[in-house]
């Protein structure tokens, strides 16, 4: 049987997977079902998703489906063995979430544990990322090639919650709230200065007094602020948000957002202003200065008010966003500026006495501020409401979610504080006119901005949490396979490729693309499509279904209904001109691990008689002494990788043996010797280890669970019991699926069908126990010459 052509796709990175998910090789797993076979994939296309019964993936740092606080500036993965350098070993890829890869330098394995393969990356931006790699082992000369994912954080401030149900750090939101004060008290100060005071001017010495604590209180705020920020990505190295792996120090200044840097350079500079003016409000005569300085030292303020904005989940909004940003931008600076005012205020109060003013022209400073303090609550109070509307789907997410519960708790600050501010503008003014009462202004005014700061810390706490609807971030998004076709009557071969999404029990999406080999589309009308759906271990069938060409140039149809849980095959019709139709198969496993979490099976279906019949599969599995199968393995992102595999225990007299052929390479390993050939290359020679024999590989099959029957279907003119079950988690492997096909006469698996992490792997049987003849090949030259030494292949 002709073996079909290798189906390189451009690799499109898997989406995010979960946060805080188990960690390991998913690889180490898929050796349980692929083992030998699996042994060579990595061998015969990049990009495809492979392993060995050998070499495994130990350790990787960032780690696999690791959610990453900042970009990481190196790559190292540790293998279960010694890997050989040269001939393109080690070779590591980094793919980003836009499909361009992110350079790397210096890939090496290191000279003193030489298990350890490392690189250094440049310039790795958010996102999701995908490790494509490949090594040789130096002591058996296996190839392993693989992928895994990882994420890097979504670039909003350090320390803030990513999901719903996480709690940002106790550091994050302090931090932004003593940032939020320290801005407010460098825009209120100046503002207070120029709006409420009537200008410093340093013209006088009565100025004096009330201008030098006005402008020791900005500099302390700036202080205070800048220190908060610049310990932001220290803090973000030590104690990262939960489920994150903190970076190192100057990753984590890498991953800061743009917000967090205009933010600090406002900082910087009004603290400087602040300085200057405490400088010259030293000396013993006044120094008349330009007012513009405070105008200045206003809008320093604001524009540091706006860097915490450019960090809020408004900044971050796919809808509405500039409507949701300004209304932030509007929000944070009324409320800054009414907390930074009732601060200077309280400051000034002696020098601001009501009755001293008793008779003066024009209205006091108390009422002044009272009147700006009026426009500012109705701006901060209605641009709260709005942004609140914009973020909360539904109003039950007031009391239904921690995001709510703390806009509720603000809300019950801010109305005490609201009654005060009201108070100030009447009551106390008149009082304070009256007979004088300036002791209890002052403490109302400071339980006025202490209740605004409890209004200002609630507004930290929610910039920091996870708003509802945010959910954790799921492994991929839809179901993406390839598989090769006939495609009778076309040069150069065809190439089918099935999405499927959301891929669960219920309304989906199905589109089929026809590429060459080299994933280039063809013509749309070169075959009209037909898919048929059927339930393999469940009561489940869709026929006919015809979707039609849509703007791209793919057959498309949404609204599928698939109702039941478990394995499908969908068929793919088509219909060449003049020809028979071809049939494509695909097998799914609804709703699919990779799209909606790799969570433990339900186990609980099982039956005995199909725990009879996977039985009876096995012992027969476990029996063989030669077989060989074709090999379909995908990764779920429209890659795939087709193989023809055969393996002999030697119990014929002959050596035990295992080849595996694909359009790329050729390998023969008889014995303790394996000869690798790449297309268009020479054979290369090197010491191999042992041969794995098909018991070997059944055993990985005696801790299946949750065995269910299925349709009886002819395989191979020999009707075929469907049996399905499930391989748990075991340590750092994740659950992986199976559908097996027996044979109801001879007892033999002759298909199988496969899904777990980043796998979707078909196996179609044949020549059990027939002769199979697997040698050495004849053109290799002699054991020991130059082109077949270990030297010669690179160790």
């Amino acid at each position: 049987m002709p073996s079909h052509p290798t189906v390189p796709f451009p690799a499109a990175p898997p989406a995010p997977s979960r946060a805080a998910r188990r960690s390991g090789c998913p690889a180490r797993l898929v050796s349980v079902a692929l083992v030998s076979g699996v042994l060579l994939l990595g061998l015969l296309a990049t990009g495809a998703w492979t392993t060995s019964a050998h070499t495994t993936l130990v350790e990787a740092d960032p780690p696999v489906d690791g959610l990453l606080a900042a970009p990481p500036s190196r790559l190292e993965l540790r293998f279960s063995e010694a890997v050989a350098f040269g001939v393109g070993s080690p070779s590591l890829r980094l793919v980003g979430q836009d499909g361009r890869e992110v350079p790397l330098r210096n890939v090496e394995v290191d000279q003193v544990d030489p298990s350890l393969v490392r690189a250094e990356v440049v310039d790795a931006g958010q996102g999701t990322h995908t490790v494509v790699w490949s090594v040789r082992a130096a002591v058996d000369g296996h190839t392993l090639s693989g992928t895994y994912a990882f994420r890097v954080g979504s670039g909003r401030a350090p320390g803030a919650a990513t999901t719903q149900g996480e709690t940002p750090r106790a550091w994050a939101v302090a931090s932004r709230w003593l940032t939020f004060l320290g801005a407010a008290l460098i825009a209120g100060g100046f503002g207070f200065a120029r709006l409420v005071a009537g200008g410093t001017g340093f013209g006088s010495r009565s100025s004096l007094q009330p201008a030098r604590r006005r402008t020791g209180a900005i500099l302390v705020g700036a202080g205070v602020a800048l220190i908060a920020t610049l310990a932001e990505p220290l803090l973000a190295t030590v104690a990262p948000p939960t489920g994150m792996i903190g970076p190192e120090l100057g990753g984590a200044f890498r991953a800061l957002p743009g917000g967090w840097w205009l933010r600090l350079t406002a900082l910087g500079l009004a603290a400087i202003l602040a300085f200057t003016l405490l400088v010259a409000t030293r000396r013993r005569q006044p120094v008349p200065l330009p007012v513009e300085h405070e105008w200045v030292g206003f809008g320093l303020g604001l524009a540091a008010l706006l860097g915490l904005s450019l960090t809020s989940h408004a900044a971050a909004r796919e809808s509405w966003q500039a409507l949701a940003l300004a209304s932030n931008i509007l929000h944070q600076w009324a409320i800054a500026l009414w907390v930074g005012g009732l601060a200077h205020l309280a400051l000034a109060w002696p020098a601001l006495r009501p009755t001293s003013n008793v008779g003066s022209a024009g209205p006091d400073p108390v009422r002044r501020f009272s009147r700006l303090a009026l426009g500012l609550v109705i701006v901060g109070v209605g641009t709260g409401v709005l942004n609140t509307g914009l973020v909360l789907p539904a109003v039950r997410e007031l009391w239904a979610s921690g995001y709510g519960r703390v806009v509720i708790l603000k809300v019950v600050a801010l109305v005490p504080a609201l009654v005060l501010a009201t108070f100030h503008r009447t009551t106390l003014r008149r009082a304070a006119e009256r007979i004088g009462v300036t002791l209890v202004g002052l403490r109302t005014v400071r339980a006025e901005a202490a209740l605004v700061l409890l209004v200002a810390l609630g507004g930290s706490i929610l910039a920091l949490l996870a708003p509802p609807g945010v959910k954790a971030v799921p492994v991929a998004t839809m179901v993406d396979l390839v598989a090769p076709a006939a495609g009778i009557g076309q040069p150069g071969g065809v190439a089918v490729r099935l999405q499927v999404q959301p891929a669960r029990s219920g309304a989906n999406a199905v589109v089929v693309r026809l590429t060459d080999t080299a994933g280039e589309p063809l013509p749309p009308d070169l075959a009209p499509i037909r898919i048929d759906a059927v339930g393999l271990d469940h009561a489940g069938e869709l026929l006919n279904i015809t979707p039609f060409v849509d703007a791209s140039g793919a057959y498309s149809i949404t609204g599928v209904g698939l109702g039941g849980t478990g394995w499908w095959r969908f068929n793919v019709n088509l219909y060449w001109p003049g020809q028979p139709v071809e049939q494509v198969p695909f097998y799914l496993l609804f709703p699919d691990p990779n799209v909606h979490g790799m969570e433990a099976p339900d186990t609980s279906k099982a039956t005995d008689e199909a725990t009879a019949v996977f039985g009876r599969g096995l012992e027969h599995l476990a029996g063989l002494h030669r077989v060989r199968w074709n090999e379909r393995l995908g990764g779920g992102t429209g890659t795939v990788v087709v193989a023809e595999q055969a393996i002999s225990d030697g119990s014929d007299g002959r050596p035990p043996a295992f080849s595996v052929t694909g359009a790329g390479s050729t390998l023969i390993h008889v014995g303790d010797r394996e000869w690798l050939r790449r297309a268009g290359g020479a054979w290369i020679e090197r010491e191999a280890g042992p041969v794995i024999s098909p018991l070997e590989l059944a055993q990985e099959y005696a801790r299946a669970e949750g065995m269910r029957l299925g349709r009886v279907e002819v395989v191979d003119g020999e009707p075929c019991q469907i049996v399905t079950f499930v391989l748990p988690a075991t340590g750092l492997q994740e659950p992986s699926w199976f559908a097996w096909w027996v044979g109801t006469e001879s007892g033999h698996v002759r298909q199988m069908a496969m899904v777990a992490r980043a796998h979707y792997m078909v196996r179609s049987y044949r020549d059990f126990d027939a002769p199979i003849a697997i040698v050495p090949p004849a053109d290799a030259g002699l054991p020991g010459s130059p082109i077949a030494s270990p030297a010669a292949g690179g160790g």
